[in-house]
């Protein structure tokens, strides 16, 4: 969508800063996923729980 958004901004500085943080959002976010199914199995597994 961010890449969408840049490429029909037609150089408006304020459509180009809206697609820098759609990115930034996006990108926050699946580190944010990653990480979260990362520490699970990694506390599971510290644990002893198996996970479904």
């Amino acid at each position: 969508m961010a890449g969408i958004m840049r490429m029909v901004s037609f150089g408006s500085d304020r459509r180009v800063a809206m697609s820098n943080m759609a990115l930034t959002a996006a990108v926050v976010g699946l580190v944010i996923m990653l990480l979260g199914t990362t520490l699970s199995k990694l506390l599971a597994t510290a644990f002893g729980v198996t996970l479904p």
